[in-house]
């Protein structure tokens, strides 16, 4: 059986049409694809890229979410940021604005104005429980708030009254020291007498020593056992039939001195006048008594009334005091009573 061609061609004359559809079809479904892919990756990129812009200026300026929300304006200009204090944006949409606190004496300076505020009349710090007032503060400055280095006008609170106001009434001053400029005591004294009249006045306490005998008297001085082994002083006639000059009667002194103990060094021997006549004043040392210890002296002779008078005082070698102090006392002191 033979086929009709006017039945087969237009079978076959129909299908490169429908193909030709089919793959447009598929074709403009990939496009679609395509673009969409694309869509996402450059969305996805200038993501990226926006993210990491941001991560390079905060780390290049340094300033962290939680500082920016601490840091306050200049004083005067109005707040740019809110502080950070972790609550929900819904809850610091609209932040109360804080008056400012007052200061210790009293004074309105620190309340805001209405610039700052935003209305006539401050909101109280109540209305937000949530912040904190450091908080409020640290994020809320206001023109009125002084700064660290504004100088006070008030003069500062002194620690001591002035005297008949309150407080505590000063205490009177500490009495000064009076016996830093009294005059030291003055010892008591004692009038001592020997043969021939002659008198000294010195410190008392001293006492006569016997053993000297003769014409002189001796004195031992406080707590001291005899002439010996203590000080001593002597006053009297050392000759009743004086020579005819103060000098030979310094000669004969001296030689019997040399006499006793040829070890005897004569340290001095001057010339010179006492109570209105001539007198020598003889020291020596290195001079052994009776008992082998060594001594130190100075006698003054002179004389008067048809006799020669001594004055002498004798230490152990270790005490004797190189200023003749005491010796200068007795010379001072000396009398001769009258018709002697």
């Amino acid at each position: 059986m033979s086929r009709d061609p006017s039945r087969v061609g237009p079978s076959y004359s129909r299908l490169p049409n429908e193909r030709v559809g089919n793959l447009l079809a598929i074709l403009l479904a990939s496009t679609v694809a395509v673009a969409f892919v694309v869509t996402v990756v450059v969305r996805t990129s200038h993501q990226s890229e926006s993210s990491t812009r941001l991560a390079a200026a905060q780390a290049n300026t340094g300033v962290s979410a939680g500082d920016q929300s601490t840091s306050a304006p200049p004083a005067g200009a109005p707040p740019t940021s809110l502080p950070s204090t972790g609550t929900a944006p819904s809850q610091i949409a609209n932040p109360p604005v804080l008056p400012a606190l007052r200061t210790s004496t009293g004074s309105d300076a620190g309340q805001p104005t209405p610039a700052q505020s935003g209305s006539a009349e401050p909101i109280p710090a109540q209305s937000d429980p949530t912040r904190s007032v450091a908080n409020q503060t640290a994020g809320a400055p206001t023109a009125a708030q002084p700064s660290a280095t504004t100088p006070s006008t008030s003069p500062p609170a002194s620690d001591h009254p002035a005297s008949g106001g309150p407080g505590i009434t000063p205490a009177d001053p500490a009495p000064s020291d009076s016996t830093a400029t009294d005059p030291p005591p003055i010892a008591p004294t004692q009038t001592y007498s020997g043969p021939g009249g002659i008198t000294v006045s010195v410190g008392a306490g001293w006492t006569p020593d016997l053993s000297s005998g003769g014409g002189v008297s001796d004195y031992v001085e406080p707590l001291g056992v005899d002439e010996l082994t203590a000080a001593f002083f002597r006053i009297g006639v050392e000759n009743p039939t004086p020579a005819a000059t103060i000098s030979a009667e310094a000669d004969a002194s001296i030689a019997a001195l040399k006499a006793a103990d040829p070890a005897v060094e004569i340290v001095s021997e001057s010339f010179g006048t006492f109570l209105g006549t001539d007198s020598v004043d003889i020291e020596f040392s290195n001079y052994h008594n009776s008992l082998g210890l060594v001594r130190h002296a100075r006698e003054r002779l002179w004389i008067a009334g048809g006799a020669t008078y001594i004055l002498m005082f004798d230490t152990p070698e270790q005490s004797w005091d190189p200023a003749l102090e005491f010796f200068n006392s007795l010379a001072a002191t000396a009398q001769i009573a009258q018709g002697q």
